[in-house]
């Protein structure tokens, strides 16, 4: 009796134009980047899919837990299909390889729309729940039956989470910041090293002041503007974020040499 093989694609056994080409194949040491071959196919996928660089990976598995592990930090959560194959069929991969939270949308013909990512990501100021850093589709989707995510709901998901996620073209906003108020504290006599500000850190030295740290923190604190402390024995530090604005930046040069005076 004939045997048709409908159980999976991974059935697919190579043509014999393609074990031609595998026998004659130009070969070398992949690892360090010596393997003509290897080099030409990944030349190839990043100039078929518009990007700088591609690598060749055996398996999707492999290939989606190696992303998992590049976007994310153990603690991080994922957000994707219940059904997807990151989650029913990778072996608990996103947890073993990358301490990912792995928390399900629902979907219908293995899809999620936009309002759903809106409505899962946590508010990343409640420092009780992990950060949504990752929203997986699966296009085609196997468990739906191999239904395809039309484009623009693709655009649409990935607007949401670049609205939502990480911040991280503002990123350079939080460093200019940083040097703003680390200049500015510096010309109303603070000691600021001005050449270790070199992202949105600025430390305060408040030796030359004859103060305490705490009594700088407490001084500043009822002045209006908040520091911390370090492991510095003399050193605070002023952090630049997202919820720091220009303004506020401009009134906290203001205040805290007047808070400071006070005290001196």
């Amino acid at each position: 009796m004939r045997f048709i093989d409908l159980r999976s694609d991974t059935a697919t056994r190579p043509t014999s134009g393609m074990r031609d080409a595998i026998a004659r194949a130009e070969v070398g040491d992949e690892q360090k980047r010596e393997d003509p071959t290897v080099n030409e196919l990944e030349r190839r996928a990043a100039t078929l899919v518009g990007q700088q660089e591609a690598v060749f990976l055996p398996t999707a598995t492999m290939a989606n837990q190696i992303a998992l592990r590049i976007l994310s930090e153990p603690g991080d959560e994922l957000l994707a299909d219940a059904w997807s194959h990151l989650f029913l069929n990778e072996l608990g991969g996103p947890a073993v390889h990358s301490g990912l939270v792995m928390r399900p949308l629902a979907a219908a013909a293995g899809r999620f729309d936009a309002g759903q990512v809106r409505e899962a990501v946590w508010d990343r100021r409640d420092t009780h729940r992990p950060i949504t850093r990752l929203v997986s589709i699966e296009n085609t989707n196997n468990s739906a039956g191999g239904r395809i995510w039309p484009l623009d709901e693709i655009v649409a998901v990935a607007d949401v989470c670049r609205e939502l996620d990480l911040h991280v073209p503002l990123l350079a906003d939080d460093h200019a910041r940083a040097r703003r108020l680390a200049e500015g504290w510096h010309a109303a006599g603070l000691a600021i090293a001005l050449e270790q500000v070199e992202t949105n850190f600025v430390q305060l030295d408040v030796e030359p002041l004859g103060l305490g740290k705490w009594d700088v923190i407490a001084a500043l604190r009822e002045g209006g503007v908040g520091v911390s402390n370090t492991v510095h024995p003399t050193r605070l530090r002023a952090v630049t974020h997202l919820d720091v604005s220009d303004e506020d930046i401009e009134a906290a040069i203001e205040l805290a040499p007047e808070a400071l005076a006070a005290r001196v």
